[in-house]
């Protein structure tokens, strides 16, 4: 009974903080699939190699763009 619990509990867990591919983090960033893995090259934003695939946390995603780290642009002024 415990395991099914356990189970469960790490089963919500990927529910509230999916694992990404490239292309739907680059979707979710609204940025190019080539900058993603740019920033995953220069360790920027962690990601989770599983089965050969690149995969990356949503939640990791979001802190990186909450703490305003740059994707290599600067933000343009409303004249």
């Amino acid at each position: 009974m415990s395991n099914t619990i356990d189970n469960q509990k790490n089963s919500d867990v990927f529910a509230d903080d999916p694992l990404l591919s490239v292309q739907e983090a680059a979707d979710y960033c609204k940025v190019s699939k080539s900058t993603i893995n740019k920033k995953r090259r220069e360790k920027s934003i962690p990601c989770i190699r599983a089965f050969g695939d690149i995969r990356f946390r949503r939640s990791d995603l979001n802190r990186f763009i909450d703490n305003g780290l740059s994707w290599g642009w600067s933000p343009v002024e409303a004249s």
